[in-house]
């Protein structure tokens, strides 16, 4: 590649790029040489060879490396293996935490708290709703249920409740589980950001509601976002609840939100088994098709949809 001069007598390649990525031509030593190895970003690393190698004026290959010493050229050869290196890191990464996701939850499944059906518990599913009630959602989901001869736990917001005893009311009285899901959501210090104390006080307060609008003690409580920790688990054993998160999950809110209500229905329906315990939100229009296709799908392999709701009233 052909080069031109600058004024200071020094040479510069046309192309930035080979500039940025060749120690050889910004004429680097030492301490520039290790931050160009620390700062120098995938994309440039992700280059082809030939914009790595060297060029004489005349155009011809240079025959060295583009480093002076061995510990040079051993950053040259390292540079070149980081991006598959990083990758490969990161897939085994990624694939161990699954593991051991998987592993604590087995560990802790109908101990600590239920990710699945406990053995005694009858039926073939339970279906749980959380975020509700909604003025718009939780009825129609509640007409849909009924068409399916479905029961189900609802884990209701307190301050939702607050707003909307009738419908708290309609759940309890049509057979299905009022539970609890805190009064606030916990929204304001959510991942951690919160005592044992405050979240035993939201607890509470969501009982009261819940109580006064449907005269049901509630004795299950899922953690906002499912956060699983002594301070959460702490305080539903202080207030006499039994956590229940789940196996399966429809991620409206979460994971899958990008996806449309079609897509996330196909998901579901082929994720669920028996003995699971799944969580769908009352409080988006996508829930609707997904229980809708859901439960035409349990109907017609005879998922006992009633029995695991009954035994926890």
């Amino acid at each position: 590649m052909t080069v031109m001069g600058r004024p200071d007598g020094r040479k510069r390649h046309h192309n930035k790029a080979i500039r940025s990525m060749s120690w050889r031509s910004q004429s680097m030593t030492g301490a520039g040489r290790r931050n160009w190895f620390r700062t120098c970003p995938d994309a440039r690393l992700a280059c082809s060879l030939r914009n790595l190698i060297v060029k004489k004026n005349d155009g011809t290959l240079a025959d060295h490396w583009p480093g002076d010493g061995w510990l040079q050229n051993f950053r040259f050869c390292l540079a070149l293996l980081w991006v598959p290196m990083k990758t490969l890191l990161t897939d085994v990464t990624v694939k161990l935490g699954r593991a051991g996701k998987r592993a604590f939850r087995a560990a802790i499944d109908n101990r600590i708290a239920d990710f699945h059906m406990p053995a005694k518990m009858p039926g073939d599913l339970l279906l749980t709703f959380d975020d509700g009630p909604h003025p718009d959602y939780t009825p129609r989901i509640l007409d849909l249920l009924d068409e399916f001869d479905a029961r189900a736990v609802f884990f209701m917001i307190g301050a939702r409740a607050e707003r909307h005893p009738d419908l708290v009311r309609a759940c309890h009285d049509r057979g299905h589980v009022i539970a609890n899901h805190t009064y606030t959501h916990l929204d304001t210090c959510a991942g951690g950001r919160y005592s044992r104390a405050q979240v035993a006080e939201d607890i509470e307060r969501c009982s009261a509601v819940l109580q006064g609008a449907a005269g049901q003690t509630t004795h299950h409580f899922r953690p906002p976002r499912g956060e699983l920790n002594t301070k959460t688990w702490g305080a539903a054993k202080a207030t006499g609840h039994r956590m229940m998160l789940w196996s399966v999950e429809g991620g409206e809110w979460g994971r899958r939100r990008h996806l449309s209500a079609a897509e996330i229905s196909d998901f579901v329906t082929k994720a669920v088994r028996r003995r699971d315990i799944l969580l769908l939100h009352d409080d988006n229009e996508k829930t609707l098709r997904i229980t809708a296709d859901l439960l035409s799908r349990l109907r017609k392999e005879r998922f006992d949809l009633t029995s695991a709701v009954a035994s926890l009233r």
